[in-house]
């Protein structure tokens, strides 16, 4: 073990800020930041190997935890829900920081506009009915707007990772770089973000600081980040998808303005606001 690790159980008398999961198993002035539920409200998401690791240490750090931090309103509410409200918390957002130079050239050359899908292959992001929502378009809609999804999956984390193709109008480019993210994220007619549940969306939030209108899951967590400035559609309902994504490519439907995020998401916002807090612990 390095010195870091052995530093950790001697700091009896500090407060220990975990920002991720992966965190100690206990200690005596711990704050933990919660991102999410799900490996304990949907383990069917998961792979069994994470489950059975990361769902127990979880529920490990929730018991043994001085403070609690909340990456949005909507995953403190359902904490609640589920532990009660007898721990101290504050809601810290993700923040987000534009690069201000980034690449020239996305990794994809398209003849034509399209939609922007980021995340992870895992069955949350129900990535597979946002393809057959797609898919279902008319043609002459799919033949104008392609679909371009960035993102990979990974078998030892999530259960089921989709395994989808390009074709029909539909550009896979697993994992990009932050460069190439950022000029597909300014280059999109929209983000579609087709998820189920979400502890936050930082996606929604990156798309957003550099203008690029939102086609969202209507879920609790996307309201709190995008209130009116978004279309939405039903996440299990794949015709109200290709509903949403028809409107907006006929333009009977018009994208609202992307709310305005750079006072609510930023980075130095959030650590004020965790630091402040800590400070007040007993």
């Amino acid at each position: 073990m390095s010195a870091q690790g052995l530093a950790v159980p001697r700091a009896w008398g500090e407060c220990l800020v975990t920002l991720t999961s992966r965190g100690p198993l206990w200690h005596p002035k711990h704050v933990v930041t919660i991102h999410d539920h799900f490996v304990l409200t949907n383990p069917e998401w998961y792979s069994p190997r994470y489950v059975a690791t990361h769902a127990p240490l979880l529920r490990a750090q929730i018991s043994g935890a001085r403070g609690l931090i909340f990456v949005s309103d909507s995953t403190r509410k359902r904490h609640h829900s589920l532990f009660g409200d007898r721990l101290p918390s504050v809601v810290a957002p993700n923040g987000v920081n534009p690069p201000l130079v980034e690449s020239s050239e996305p990794p994809v050359h398209l003849g034509h506009p399209f939609f922007l899908g980021v995340g992870s292959r895992d069955p949350r992001k129900n990535t597979a009915r946002l393809i057959r929502a797609y898919e279902a378009l008319p043609k002459d809609i799919r033949e104008s707007y392609s679909l371009v999804l960035v993102g990979g999956a990974d078998s030892s984390v999530f259960a089921g990772a989709s395994s989808i193709r390009s074709g029909n109008g539909v550009v896979l480019l697993d994992y990009v770089t932050d460069e190439h993210l950022w000029s597909l994220y300014r280059r999109a007619v929209a983000l579609v973000m087709p998820s189920i549940d979400e502890g936050f969306g930082l996606p929604l939030v990156e798309a957003a600081a550099v203008g690029t209108p939102l086609i969202v899951s209507d879920i609790s967590v996307f309201r709190w980040i995008a209130g009116d400035s978004a279309v939405y559609f039903d996440p299990l309902d794949r015709v109200s998808i290709t509903d949403a994504l028809a409107a907006v490519a006929s333009g009977s439907t018009a994208l609202p303005a992307p709310p305005d995020v750079s006072g609510r998401f930023n980075w130095g916002s959030s650590s004020a606001s965790i630091l402040e807090f800590v400070r007040k612990l007993d």
